[in-house]
């Protein structure tokens, strides 16, 4: 196949991974990920999966003789993701694949050697269960790789669609803030950096840990002081990237999942970091992230937080103040109770 290393037999291209289960949001899914791998020189893998009860997870080559209208409906599947695709795609640069299992799971396991997963929102499949609505909630929350929740009427990123990256001060938020900037410079496109702030919640724990750090402060203050400063270095740190990249920036007041929705209108991608945790029987995904997959009126990009470069003492309990997901540590001698340096220590 074109594009394939001599060596390893393995891809030498980068791969975009998509999720077909022939619904109109899988549709709108797989026409955006066909377009971005044709703008980025990627191969399309598009995946169709087949959920079939008592079998593992694994590809179609290694399960079980299946019922034939099982497997005909998902050769037929495959077959109308191929025409589909290859008007976008030369056949040497699309790939397609039958997968056995649940879809969340099937899904995940191939973000392992893929550079990006583009999954539909809200569809639903005519192969047995296979739900993709559900599915982009938990494998934006397990993916080894970004994931990109499309809806119907998509559009790319360009220079009349820009970026919008909601960033926080944290590991997270750098890491999907770079990747934001990346794909905004080579599409030539606008990246606007947003950080929104709120004061919590009465009855939240977070108020009672604002309450420790300074009773008299004027809390609203605090909140946007911080968040410039937030918007202040990623706006440094994006144009340090992309020295010609345009950024521009907002602080903002409002729940962050709210205010990122606000601003997808005119984008066309929008693009938050998660630190989810759990495995499939105990899902957690960011609110922020959560909120943003299914109010934003663009495409979204969901940058998951490798388990390895978590941090290994925190709780899976994050509690978000504003726009800031504060984590909540054991008590640790050495080292910052939170890994956003804007954020002031905890008192004793």
């Amino acid at each position: 196949m074109k594009g394939t290393d001599p060596k390893t037999g393995t891809s030498a291209l980068p791969i975009i991974a998509v999720g077909f289960d022939g619904s109109a949001a899988a549709a709108a899914a797989l026409d955006w990920a066909a377009l971005e791998a044709r703008r980025t020189g990627a191969i399309l893998r598009v995946i169709s999966v087949v959920h079939y009860p008592g079998v593992h997870a694994g590809t179609l080559e290694s399960a079980p003789i299946l019922p034939a209208s099982l497997l005909n409906r998902a050769n037929k599947l495959s077959a109308e993701a191929t025409s589909r695709a290859r008007k976008v795609l030369n056949s040497g640069m699309l790939e397609t694949q039958i997968v056995i299992g649940a879809a969340a799971e099937a899904l995940v396991a191939a973000t392992q050697s893929v550079r990006l997963l583009v999954v539909g929102n809200r569809g639903r499949s005519d192969l047995a269960s296979t739900v993709l609505g559900s599915v982009s909630f938990a494998v934006t929350a397990h993916a080894h790789c970004p994931v990109v929740v499309v809806g119907e009427g998509a559009v790319l990123v360009g220079p009349k669609h820009g970026v919008v990256v909601g960033v926080d001060g944290s590991s997270a938020g750098d890491r999907a803030l770079d990747l934001a900037a990346d794909l905004a410079a080579h599409a030539g496109a606008q990246l606007r950096i947003i950080c929104a702030w709120d004061l919590p919640a009465a009855e939240s724990p977070a108020y009672d840990y604002w309450e420790t750090v300074s009773p008299d402060a004027d809390w609203a203050r605090m909140e946007h002081d911080v968040a410039a400063k937030v918007v202040t270095d990623a706006v440094e740190r994006a144009t340090s990237r992309h020295r010609m990249l345009g950024v521009t920036s907002d602080v903002l007041q409002g729940q962050a999942g709210a205010v990122l929705a606000g601003a997808s209108h005119d984008a066309g991608l929008v693009v938050v970091g998660s630190r989810g945790l759990g495995g499939f029987t105990g899902l957690v995904l960011g609110s922020v992230s959560h909120h943003v997959i299914h109010s934003c009126a663009c495409p979204v990009m969901v940058v998951r937080t490798p388990p390895s470069d978590r941090p290994a003492t925190a709780r899976q309990e994050d509690v978000l103040t504003g726009s800031r997901t504060v984590t909540w540590w054991d008590p640790e001698p050495e080292g910052p109770p939170h890994d956003n340096p804007h954020i002031p220590p905890r008192r004793p």
